[in-house]
């Protein structure tokens, strides 16, 4: 199979956790006898119309690292629960990725740490310079950031299944 390329983030309205369109991706890109690496993001309940938790699964392994805890009644709006150090955990499914025999790095998602410069921010570069084929979930309030980041030259698609796998294809 030839492999794409070029490296593209998938723009999403909000944040992709809680839908499951990049583990479908990687799904279906495993299904198709690629090797697959990085992280997807699973949301694993909702309270009281709040995100619940947040785990990222290593996709070569499944091992799964929570990164998000649950909304307490005492938290206040707008708090990061982010488990920052739980990325430290991530980059490691990022590295394997960009180093390995890879077909394709998979990475959910480029969010508010990596927009301050912090988070796994350093895998993404290092995923967008390496050989292997990389899509990166991209929330819409971090566009400006981002083409910041990455001086706009990294193709975006939307945030749809058939966009993603008709990049893959290409």
């Amino acid at each position: 199979m030839d492999k794409p390329t070029k490296k593209t983030a998938v723009l999403f309205s909000d944040s992709p956790a809680g839908n499951d369109l990049f583990a479908t991706f990687a799904d279906r890109v495993l299904s198709d006898g690629a090797k697959a690496g990085g992280i997807v993001q699973e949301m694993n309940s909702r309270t009281g119309g709040k995100l619940g938790s947040i785990d990222a699964i290593e996709i070569d392994t499944n091992r799964r690292i929570p990164i998000k805890t649950p909304h307490l009644p005492t938290t206040e709006p707008g708090t990061c629960l982010l488990e920052v150090s739980k990325l430290a955990e991530c980059s490691s499914a990022i590295t394997r990725a960009i180093s390995g025999d890879f077909d394709i790095v998979i990475i959910e998602k480029f969010g508010r740490q990596e927009a301050k410069g912090e988070g796994l921010l350093d895998e993404i570069m290092a995923a967008l310079v390496s050989d292997t084929p990389a899509i990166i979930a991209l929330p819409e309030s971090y566009l400006n950031e981002w083409n910041h980041m990455t001086g706009g030259e990294i193709e975006i698609i939307p945030a749809d299944i058939n966009a993603m796998l008709a990049w893959w294809n290409k």
